[in-house]
């Protein structure tokens, strides 16, 4: 029951955009600046971070990518925690990365969710 309700969330949040393999591919190598959250709707732990970022991003008028790891393949999960240097399994998610419009990634700790959205809807391409 939980479950369906961040999903729903997920779906409705305004500053919320679901994103695929092919998508999440296309931001790394075109260098497009954006704020990744890495998860899913079955981890306790995606769920509680999930709703902070939700918040954030709403006050903030941030858009945050979602990447739900249980709609792609292992090796799909395998594929995007490499390209944005998460060498973890998707047992060990939750993640949060930046990707910088110069391509650099930079993992983002769950302490600092808030000083970093609020950072990124004041200089996104940084």
């Amino acid at each position: 029951m939980k479950n369906t309700g961040i999903k729903k969330k997920m779906k409705l949040a305004e500053f919320v955009k679901p994103i695929d393999v092919d998508e999440i591919t296309r931001l790394f190598n075109e260098h497009q600046a954006g704020i990744v959250f890495i998860g899913s709707p079955d981890d306790v732990m995606s769920r509680m971070i999930a709703e902070r970022i939700i918040g954030a991003g709403k006050l903030n008028s941030v858009v945050i990518h979602y990447f739900d790891v249980a709609k792609a393949t292992d090796e799909q999960n395998q594929m995007v925690l490499s390209k944005l240097h998460l060498y973890s399994s998707p047992n060990q998610l939750p993640a949060l990365v930046r990707i910088g419009s110069d391509g650099s990634v930079s993992p983002v700790d769950f302490d600092r969710i808030d000083e970093v959205i609020r950072l990124w809807a004041e200089n996104p391409d940084k």
